[in-house]
């Protein structure tokens, strides 16, 4: 198998032979045509100006069955959406890595309750898929907890999800999100009623805002996973490199 070609870290060591190539790589995987020509053209101007630089967000390691999270249980080790971040990000020869564990899910009360597991536990946990995904990937990448890297987020969404409640146009749009993702809300919290329901697709909504804000400012492209909350990405022009799994 030819080696995957390595691409450099800074635009100024790109060209636009080396952007095209890599959008040509990515359309190539794309078998489910989620990107838009609008997405490609913002990726190009991204990568050449920032170069190709990836945070790659991933959830603690609930339990999972044939590729979908149940949420049984938690555990210590390399996550479901870990690894298929980073399955898809070597496959795309990437370098420039940053793989985040999302442990501001620890802060969760009713995730704690439906897992029987206390606050200092379940960040044990995430700690340990963080340190265990540290030898899953190419040195050159970086694993780092959610908290440290991006140490506003949780208090910012907060701040942010109020005001996004208050929107009688996004009030609307996260009342149709949270009966979108309600499949999932069965497993994960299933004896909410939709009030809290609402509360938890709207913080969700917050933090990807927060998140992809982040990303622009810094000059990342994220990775994500298919799933409703994409577009708040969107909402803040952050670039997405989607990775094509579901895994709710």
């Amino acid at each position: 198998m030819q080696e995957a070609r390595k691409f450099p870290e800074r635009a100024a060591t790109m060209t636009v032979s080396d952007v095209m190539t890599f959008l040509a790589r990515v359309v190539d995987r794309d078998e489910h045509a989620l990107y838009s020509r609008a997405r490609l053209v913002q990726l190009g101007k991204h990568f050449m100006h920032h170069g190709i630089r990836v945070l790659a967000p991933a959830c603690p390691d609930y339990a999972h069955q044939e590729g979908v999270y149940t949420f049984r249980d938690v555990s210590g080790g390399t996550s479901l959406l870990a690894q298929l971040q980073i399955e898809f990000l070597q496959q795309l020869g990437l370098q420039n890595v940053t793989l985040v564990y999302a442990d501001v899910e620890r802060f969760d009360i009713a995730i704690r309750n439906k897992l029987q597991i206390n606050e200092a536990d379940f960040f044990e946990l995430i700690r340990q898929s963080c340190a265990d995904s540290k030898c899953r990937v190419p040195s050159a990448w970086n694993v780092v907890l959610m908290s440290d890297f991006v140490p506003t987020l949780y208090e910012r969404a907060e701040e942010l999800m109020a005001c996004m409640l208050a929107d009688e146009c996004k009030r609307r749009r996260l009342v149709r999100e949270t009966h979108e993702r309600s499949r999932m809300y069965t497993k994960l919290v299933p004896r909410a009623n939709f009030d809290e329901l609402l509360m938890r697709t709207a913080r969700t909504a917050a933090q990807y805002c927060e998140l992809g804000e982040f990303a622009l400012r810094h000059g990342f492209v994220i990775s994500n996973h298919v799933t409703t909350n994409l577009a708040w990405y969107d909402e803040v022009h952050a670039p997405v490199l989607l990775n094509p799994v579901r895994i709710y």
